[in-house]
């Protein structure tokens, strides 16, 4: 019976040291150690073990049980710490998925698109405007009430003495006169801009799109 020990001892040692995960290893322990394991089998067969052998059987039977526990035990710290500590700098990195365009984007793209194929051009003019572009040169009265604080964004700077106060620009409008002082006739501009206004409820907020063509 010491052959058989010394052969499943020898057995086990080999299969733990050659584990490549905690799954396998864990399997190992069953298999040899396990209420149904080769190892607990052979204690199991102790009882035919003559009297002057049993001793000596069956404490190389416990010692087998421990070395193996050892083992066990060893080698799943190793595993743990391999993979912790794993690292390959020449593994490509995982790519981030991609994202997709804005819907507010997408729109933008899909109206300049349309325009395009019947021959505006797109034009871009200021955030930050003058009082006069913005409503004066659209014969916005003195006191129309888009004129007044609690309508229009005023930037918090000295006026200028012929184009007044300094605003976020509260509709695209003011690009048409812009483009008609940049350039002669004929004309074929599509303005789409961020524009401002001081209102807000569940459909409108402070900042929007808007876009407009002039011909």
């Amino acid at each position: 019976m010491k052959e058989e020990i010394y052969n499943t001892k020898n057995e086990a040692t080999s299969q733990i040291l050659n584990a490549k995960d905690g799954r396998e290893l864990e399997e190992i322990r069953i298999s040899y150690l396990g209420r149904n394991g080769k190892l607990n089998l052979l204690f199991r067969n102790l009882g035919g073990v003559s009297a002057p052998e049993k001793k000596e059987v069956g404490i190389l039977l416990n010692q087998t049980k421990d070395t193996l526990n050892q083992l066990l035990a060893d080698k799943g710290n190793d595993l743990k710490n391999n993979l912790r500590n794993w690292f390959d700098p020449t593994v490509p990195g995982k790519k981030p998925a991609l994202g997709h365009t804005h819907l507010i984007s997408q729109a933008i793209d899909e109206i300049e698109d349309v325009f395009k194929r019947i021959g505006f051009v797109r034009v871009r003019y200021p955030e930050v405007e003058w009082d006069w572009w913005a409503f004066g040169s659209l014969n916005f009265s003195k006191w129309h009430p888009a004129r007044d604080e609690w309508e229009t964004f005023f930037i918090d700077t000295k006026s200028d003495p012929k184009l007044g106060p300094m605003l976020l620009t509260p509709q695209t409008s003011s690009g048409q006169v812009r483009e008609m002082k940049r350039i002669n006739p004929p004309i074929r501009m599509l303005n789409i801009a961020k524009c401002y206004r001081r209102q807000s409820d569940v459909s409108h907020t402070q900042m929007f799109h808007q876009f407009e063509g002039l011909v």
